[in-house]
């Protein structure tokens, strides 16, 4: 997925299958401490291999998700108050 694509994922707990094709997407994967992602060594078996891991873990991943948006959510109210 593209950076927004998965920042919106995060932002809705919806697993995804991560791209890292820059440093903004590796950043964010390396942040979200992301295991279902992919980089250089991208192949169709290497994504449908992801796809069927989050599938069978799918609501630890879910929580993941969540607990990095709530970790997020502060982050950025903070940020706002200080330009505030």
């Amino acid at each position: 997925m593209r950076l927004h694509s998965m920042i919106l994922s995060v932002d809705y707990g919806i697993p995804f299958v991560g791209i890292s094709y820059g440093k903004k997407t590796e950043s964010l994967l390396k942040n979200l401490a992301w295991e279902y992602t992919v980089g250089e060594d991208i192949s169709p078996d290497k994504i449908v291999q992801l796809i069927h891991n989050i599938e069978n873990h799918y609501i630890a991943a879910q929580e993941n998700l969540s607990l990095a948006h709530e970790q997020y959510k502060t982050q950025y109210a903070l940020g706002i108050q200080k330009l505030l």
